[in-house]
């Protein structure tokens, strides 16, 4: 059996994921798929995910799931997908101050084109 994370009512096989920040500053949350996810289809789940992702590892003792890490805002509005023999993606981490910072350069931007 293979790890998994949880994210609403989906689930995904992995077998990484781990949070990794850049030298400009920017956080995202690297998961690399189980080779069972043959397509990217099963990652496009997490497109404009707004739900915790949940992150469990298979104990083979236990033959039960057990939950190691839940990461917190991360949203998937920035989401980029490869795929290297296994596919992978990462999601970006925003906090309330990013998300306020584009909602307000889209209201600046509309009211830019309102004025043309």
């Amino acid at each position: 059996m293979s790890n998994k994370i949880v994210f609403g009512n989906n689930e995904l096989p992995v077998t990484s994921v781990y949070a990794f920040r850049y030298p400009n500053g920017k956080v995202v949350l690297r998961v690399e798929c189980d080779e069972s996810v043959t397509s990217e289809a099963p990652m496009k789940l997490l497109k404009d995910n707004e739900d915790d992702i949940l992150y469990y590892e298979y104990n083979e003792d236990t033959k039960q799931y057990e939950l190691k890490m839940t990461y917190e805002g991360y949203t998937t509005h920035d989401y980029t997908a490869s795929y290297n023999g296994v596919y992978s993606c990462e999601i970006r981490q925003e906090d309330a101050i990013t998300e306020q910072v584009n909602l307000n350069t889209a209201d600046i931007e509309y009211l830019m084109l309102l004025a043309e």
